[in-house]
């Protein structure tokens, strides 16, 4: 799919977002643990099999989740999600700015108001951290939805299912924008 700045997708840093690249880090932090401290080998690898399989889990609930919204074109605030988009398939045909830390010009607006208007995007998408009125504006009379992804999981408590909510949440906000008529 088109982000409008393909030089950047090699950059997009957020490898987090695919729980395929989350069972790969755990597989060789379980590996790198085990040399370092041999003793405990057993509880890393028992630890890790456990992880990976939840992981495994996680990866068929958010394909299941996101298979009837592929198709439905939407726009992101950043470019922070390739990682999920390329594992589910999902129909991202821009962002809004290319640095989260710079508000866009009027002829960025301009242009991303004409892509949503063209390709009758669905959703746009900014994030809790980040200018909501610039959603607002971008959206305004093209019949797009607003919603909010956040990549970081700011809002959610610490703990073990932190990582398995940041993705489920991820997916339920697009599941849930996407899905409007």
């Amino acid at each position: 799919h088109d982000h409008d700045h393909g030089h950047e997708a090699s950059h997009d840093l957020h490898i987090w977002l695919d729980p395929v690249n989350a069972i790969a880090m755990t597989r060789e932090i379980v590996s790198a643990l085990s040399e370092i401290d041999p003793e405990h080998q057993a509880d890393y690898q028992r630890n890790g099999a456990a992880l990976i399989e939840r992981l495994g889990r996680l990866n068929q609930q958010l394909e299941s989740d996101l298979a009837h919204v592929k198709e439905q074109p939407y726009v992101v605030f950043h470019d922070a999600y390739q990682y999920f988009e390329q594992r589910y398939g999902l129909n991202a045909v821009g962002s809004v700015v290319l640095d989260p830390e710079q508000r866009p010009g009027a002829q960025r607006v301009a242009e991303i108001q004409a892509r949503i208007r063209d390709l009758k995007v669905r959703c746009v998408f900014s994030e809790p951290q980040f200018q909501s009125a610039l959603a607002v504006t971008i959206v305004s009379g093209s019949g797009a939805q607003q919603g909010i992804l956040d990549p970081l999981g700011a809002e959610l408590p610490e703990g073990p299912d932190a990582y398995f909510q940041l993705l489920q949440g991820l997916a339920d906000a697009l599941k849930m924008c996407l899905s409007k008529t």
